[in-house]
């Protein structure tokens, strides 16, 4: 995840790490040759020198690919639009076609890198193994696995951490990195990618509490209260008929803005985390279908119409 200080241990630095995926429409190939994937690396070398990252593994599947990040202030989001665009249109231009190359915007996973680097690093690099595509990584040339074994160089991957935590000296991390692969270091063999009770964090539940919570800088400095009242005279209804169990379609738009604007502009109320629709049908919301940060978040906002 976080680092603390980058002098008091190889993977701690002031970054955060990202396990990413990204999958190519109606899982079709995203390569054609070896041509395709090389000019990816140029891409993908490209983004991380333009967002001051890092990777620290990578492999370039047929239809998927999978990266492990190291990122600090910039937004991954940006670092992989960087790559991925540019391989699409690279694609297209290619194959003389358009239409989406991908089959959505890409997967990240928030990684306790303290606890789960190996097991990740295992993990990208055993994928053409797990899929059969072939019975060594060794075998598989579009993956950084050669690189952790000292025959093969790629100037933007970063091998330095990964290798500093197998052994002291060079020719020993590499034969400890076989050792690893093999399964011979006690790394769980079958480590998944979700490992936390958030699916979005691979790592333990100790660390997912350790992450400080999101910034959120309200619009209004309102209470809940004034909200309230505001929300009313907007849509010319009374706090009354926002209490009752009324199901009029009239009422629906003012208590589905109350919900947002809480989330939105006041301090009291958490930052959104959840973006699905959502039926919301007690505490004086009946039957409200509409984009809500959480069941738990609107409730709560109902609870305090209901007070006012």
């Amino acid at each position: 995840m976080r680092g603390k200080d980058a002098a008091s241990s190889p993977t701690a630095c002031a970054w955060w790490f990202y396990h990413v995926s990204l999958r190519g429409n109606h899982r079709e190939d995203l390569f054609s040759s070896p041509q395709d994937r090389a000019v990816l690396n140029g891409f993908v070398a490209d983004a991380i020198d333009e967002y001051k990252a890092r990777i620290h593994a990578f492999c370039w599947m047929t239809t998927h690919l999978h990266a492990f990040f190291q990122i600090g202030e910039a937004k991954l989001g940006k670092l992989v639009q960087h790559f991925a665009k540019r391989y699409s249109r690279y694609r297209h231009k290619q194959l003389r076609t358009t239409g989406q190359l991908y089959d959505g915007p890409h997967r990240p996973f928030l990684v306790d890198s303290d606890t789960y680097f190996l097991a990740l690093l295992r993990y990208i690099h055993l994928n053409p193994v797990s899929a059969r595509m072939v019975s060594s990584p060794d075998d598989y040339p579009n993956s950084s696995h050669n690189a952790y074994r000292g025959v093969e160089t790629l100037p933007w991957l970063t091998t330095d951490v990964g290798l500093s935590l197998l052994s002291k000296t060079i020719g020993g991390a590499h034969a400890t990195y076989d050792a690893l692969i093999r399964g011979d270091l006690g790394v769980d063999p079958g480590f998944k990618l979700v490992a936390s009770d958030d699916p979005r964090v691979i790592g333990t539940d100790r660390s997912l509490a350790s992450l400080p919570p999101p910034r959120i800088k309200p619009r209004s400095r309102l209470t809940l209260e004034q909200m309230a009242f505001e929300v009313c005279a907007e849509f010319g209804i009374s706090l009354e008929e926002i209490r009752a169990p009324s199901r009029h379609r009239r009422l629906s738009p003012g208590r589905a803005h109350g919900i947002l604007s809480a989330g939105a502009r006041n301090p009291e109320c958490p930052a959104p985390t959840t973006l699905s629709w959502v039926p919301v049908g007690t505490q004086g919301i009946p039957n409200c279908h509409t984009y809500v940060w959480s069941r738990a978040d609107a409730l709560r906002w109902a609870e305090h119409v209901a007070q006012a």
